[in-house]
């Protein structure tokens, strides 16, 4: 089960988001981002879902905020 609310610090955005609506490229992306992340940051990866918490910087918030609007997306901007 993935969490659908947040608390959150203004420096980081939060994120849940079902792979189901992501792109091939879109989740790769996503992928090398958790290996290129800052202090701030944390990515995690399940079977279903892509989440954690990500710089206001980061290129992945552009991939997220397309599917605001889907059923099990979740976004916080601290």
């Amino acid at each position: 089960m993935i969490r659908l609310g947040f608390v959150s610090n203004s420096s980081s955005n939060l994120f849940v988001i079902p792979k189901k609506y992501l792109t091939l490229g879109e989740l790769e992306s996503l992928q090398e981002s958790r290996y290129n992340i800052t202090q701030n940051e944390d990515i995690h990866e399940t079977a279903q879902y892509m989440y954690g918490r990500i710089s206001r910087e980061n290129e992945a918030n552009g991939i997220i905020k397309k599917y605001l609007n889907k059923d099990g997306v979740d976004y916080d901007e601290g």
